[in-house]
């Protein structure tokens, strides 16, 4: 049997996400089937020996959980559009690739040092970053390893302690512009071809979408987004901007390429529930 799309998961936190997806697919006349750990060895069989066969497949699973991985694989092999792969999202993840590809793309990025395992570091190399600084690991999200204050060489050999052979980015500290108490920072959203822009507050977590009278500022954001969209070349990933008092806008965390799809009326810290709704429609779309 072939189904429109196979959907791989196993973050508790992504359930009601998981099922909204299949539900709105069988409204939408779409076959949809749902691979967790309950169940991997015996969707593994059934590639195998021809029983079942998706078209896309949503992969929820691979980045915490590798016994997915076979099943990836096996699937690529077979011509199946993943969503997505991999080694495509290993690449994007890599901030030190992403920095200097908005670079090469005309994108306005923060002041950085790239620091390999062997570089050495001194106070008087910080001082064109100032302080309080940005350190973050190459490689990771969802904030991980991050540090968002910090002061000195020890900050940065202190981080280094915990990974002694990543690369470590060390970057200056931007401050949004403040308007009416809101700062502007911004969580986009790329899925399939359609960009989300929301505001997100660096702070609080607290995200809303952009209203209709902010359509300047969501065409920035949007252009933005679809110029990182040609060289991070995933299908659903989101990316963090800022806008300065001048009015510059900068990129600041390149490519999260595995969104975090709470919802808001769960978690206060969740997505506006109809940033999660309509980025569920836009993958069914392409089906």
């Amino acid at each position: 049997m072939i189904w429109d799309i196979g959907i791989l998961w196993e973050w508790y936190y992504d359930e009601r996400f998981i099922k909204l997806m299949d539900s709105l697919c069988y409204k939408r006349g779409k076959k949809s089937y749902l691979v967790s750990n309950y169940n991997l060895r015996e969707t593994m069989d059934k590639i195998i020996n021809g029983s079942l066969k998706f078209r896309t497949v949503f992969d929820r699973a691979t980045d915490c959980n590798t016994a997915f991985l076979p099943l990836i694989h096996l699937l690529q092999k077979q011509g199946c559009r993943i969503i997505d792969e991999p080694a495509k999202t290993l690449h994007s993840n890599d901030k030190t690739i992403m920095h200097i590809e908005c670079l090469r793309n005309g994108l306005n990025v923060p002041e950085s040092i790239i620091l390999f395992p062997s570089d050495e570091i001194t106070e008087e190399m910080l001082n064109p970053i100032g302080r309080p600084f940005v350190i973050k690991p190459e490689v990771g999200g969802g904030g991980e390893g991050v540090v968002t204050e910090a002061f000195s060489v020890s900050d940065i050999m202190n981080a280094r302690s915990k990974n002694p052979n990543g690369v470590l980015i060390i970057q200056k500290k931007i401050t949004p512009r403040i308007v009416n108490g809101e700062r502007y920072w911004f969580r986009v959203f790329f899925v399939c071809g359609k960009v989300i822009p929301c505001f997100w507050d660096d702070i609080t977590h607290i995200s809303r979408r952009l209203s209709s009278s902010e359509g300047k500022l969501s065409r920035e954001l949007t252009r933005i987004t679809r110029k990182i969209s040609k060289f991070a070349e995933l299908e659903f990933f989101s990316t963090e901007i800022t806008q300065l008092d001048n009015g510059n806008f900068f990129v600041i965390d390149y490519v999260n390429d595995q969104c975090d799809m709470r919802f808001q009326s769960d978690s206060p810290d969740g997505n506006p529930d109809s940033v999660v709704e309509e980025i569920i429609e836009a993958i069914i779309d392409t089906l």
